[in-house]
């Protein structure tokens, strides 16, 4: 295995904890910016909206660009929001700077997938691209907890200066190790978004938004719902995030190993 495939997983790895672990903040950010934690909520809103229509764009409008550059300057991005939301002094600014995060993260996710077929051979393409989506994989099982863990500590600006840290790191290694003149293919918009017109793909997709739309509303309000509701100290909260991260890992093995064996 090509071991730059593993610091493009340190990268998703690094942008999917800032996205996860933001569900255990909200009362903390809530309780400071005065407002409440409904309204917090819409930081987790803002930012899959960001994610989901700013992706394809920014992927077209960069298709043809050299993907390392590509690569470092969204993890630029990631953690000027990062420190942006860490030093934010309004709500305003915490939400302007989760949207930069989003945009940052959609277009690294799907640079770093196109990076990682590009550094192998055709029969091992399958293998990079779980080798670098594991990176997030294993963001749900063990960074959002670490996340959490470091805002009971340093509290919630901590947890963004720590991922700050992080993302730095990752883009480093990425600058020393990622080859430069690795272009991408420039394709329309418009022919990025047939795909999901495809037989049998809105049936998928609709499928997906109803059963994520069920768990991660449960999720984005896991704290609140542990503290407030079932009476659980803060410091449970890596406890909750870990647990659901362990289920989210043994859920996508199963659900593989299952497909393989009766079928999708």
């Amino acid at each position: 295995m090509d071991k730059r495939l593993i610091w493009l997983a340190l990268g998703s790895f690094t942008i999917a904890t800032e996205g996860f672990v933001i569900s255990s903040l909200l009362p903390d950010i809530a309780a400071d910016a005065a407002i409440s934690v409904p309204l917090a909520g819409t930081l987790i809103t803002a930012f899959a909206l960001a994610y989901a229509l700013g992706t394809p764009i920014l992927a077209t409008l960069t298709g043809e660009w050299d993907r390392r550059r590509v690569i470092l300057w969204t993890l630029v991005f990631f953690v000027l929001g990062n420190l942006a939301a860490a030093l934010s002094s309004s709500f305003e600014l915490l939400l302007i700077a989760r949207i930069v995060m989003a945009l940052s993260s959609g277009l690294f996710a799907a640079t770093a997938q196109g990076t990682a077929v590009a550094l192998v051979d055709d029969h091992h393409r399958a293998r990079a691209i779980a080798v670098v989506v594991g990176g997030t994989t294993v963001a749900v099982a063990v960074g959002a907890p670490l996340g959490a863990l470091v805002a009971t500590v340093a509290g919630w600006r901590g947890t963004f200066f720590a991922i700050a840290g992080l993302g730095a790191l990752a883009g480093a290694i990425l600058w020393y190790r990622l080859p430069r003149g690795i272009v991408g293919t420039k394709l329309p918009l418009r022919q990025r978004l047939a795909a999901t017109l495809r037989p049998g793909v809105p049936s998928i997709l609709l499928t997906t938004l109803l059963a994520l739309t069920g768990a991660f509303t449960v999720f984005a309000f896991v704290a609140p719902l542990a503290i407030e509701g079932g009476g659980l100290s803060p410091i449970a909260l890596p406890g909750m995030l870990l647990a659901f991260g362990v289920g989210a890992v043994i859920g996508n093995i199963a659900g593989g190993q299952a497909a393989d064996r009766f079928g999708a």
